[in-house]
């Protein structure tokens, strides 16, 4: 019995050292997804809660969790494709600024919370000064805004 005692012990140490190797590349782009996560839910519960006026049900709080581990273990496949795979190596000879896949990956989860977290913000504080909202259409204006020509004069003839 004490065998199998010492064996668990022994498991107990390792496990976590070889987690926390596998995690460690990535850890601050957990961490930046979890407190991006936190403060969208935070400001979600509160919009809807206090501004549309519904019930806080353990079913959303549910999906949001679902969320953050599928956001977490995105982060992790991103890790995994770009050491294990050769994936950053790949995203180094196309892209001319030096981005990782980690980063790449924290990059598009923060700025989907970011979104949801100022769609949040525009409920609870009731106006349309949404600064999120304000960023996109005008970067979307720019880039879709057309020059109209003018068309020659009557009197002019080319």
């Amino acid at each position: 019995m004490s065998n199998v005692k010492h064996i668990l012990l022994s498991l107990l140490k390792v496990v976590p050292q070889v987690v926390a190797t596998i995690l460690v590349p990535s850890k601050v782009a957990l961490v930046a997804v979890f407190i991006f996560w936190l403060a969208d839910a935070i400001t979600g519960i509160w919009a809807s809660v206090h501004v549309r006026h519904e019930k806080f049900t353990s079913n959303g709080l549910r999906r949001g969790t679902a969320k953050l581990i599928v956001f977490l273990a995105a982060i992790l496949l991103a890790d995994l494709f770009g050491r294990v795979l050769g994936f950053d190596q790949v995203l180094a000879a196309v892209l001319p600024v030096s981005v990782g896949s980690v980063k790449l990956m924290a990059f598009w989860i923060i700025g989907h919370e970011a979104k949801s977290i100022g769609e949040n913000t525009t409920a609870i504080s009731g106006s349309g000064a949404n600064p999120f909202t304000f960023l996109a259409k005008l970067i979307t204006g720019v880039t879709t805004k057309v020059v109209p020509q003018e068309a020659p004069k009557d009197d002019q003839q080319p």
